[in-house]
């Protein structure tokens, strides 16, 4: 089955979820100091979005915004809970090496619940993957693009059931319930 192309992916979330008129945290510079090179749909998300998140009730998905400072403290932060965890846990705690390791996960966006989204970075950037965890140990992988991935998943196209708080019928998320909330200065 051929992967849709990015624009195509980007159109569909808009349809759901509409983008802020004016997206929080784009400037014209590059991204923050230490970025590693990161997927083209992903630069192309995050200029269209900026920093803010995702929301069905509670914060589903905040995506870093490598274009803002917040984003990379609180990139630090969630990075380095993990890897506290997988330190205290013992390297197989989850099937993964962390990133800079590679391959090994990138975080790129989390959630609550202990939700945090990932790539495998494996190969160049616009072949990584995405790793979901969830309850900081469930990883699921997904051999999908980010943009590809969060179609599927706002536009109720896959079972959320690898990372629970999804309570509907279908394990779908219901996307008339879906907003982007702007990050707000």
């Amino acid at each position: 089955m051929k992967k849709a192309s990015t624009e195509s992916n980007l159109k569909k979330i808009q349809a759901t979820v509409a983008p802020p008129a004016q997206p929080a945290g784009i400037g014209r510079g590059s991204p923050v100091e230490n970025t590693p090179a990161l997927p083209n749909d992903f630069t192309q998300f995050v200029r269209l979005y900026g920093s803010g998140s995702f929301e069905n009730g509670g914060t589903f998905l905040t995506v870093l915004n490598p274009f803002e400072k917040h984003s990379a403290e609180q990139f630090d932060q969630e990075s380095n809970s993990i890897s506290n965890l997988v330190k205290g846990e013992g390297e197989d705690y989850i099937p993964y090496k962390l990133h800079p390791a590679k391959p090994g996960l990138l975080l790129w966006g989390y959630g609550e619940d202990r939700k945090h989204f990932f790539w495998l970075t494996k190969g160049n950037p616009e072949e990584w993957t995405v790793v979901a965890m969830h309850d900081l140990e469930i990883c699921t992988p997904f051999d999908m693009p980010m943009v590809e991935f969060l179609k599927q998943l706002l536009c109720s196209e896959l079972d959320c059931s690898f990372i629970g708080g999804v309570e509907t019928d279908s394990n779908r998320i219901e996307p008339g319930y879906l907003k982007f909330n702007p990050k707000r200065d």
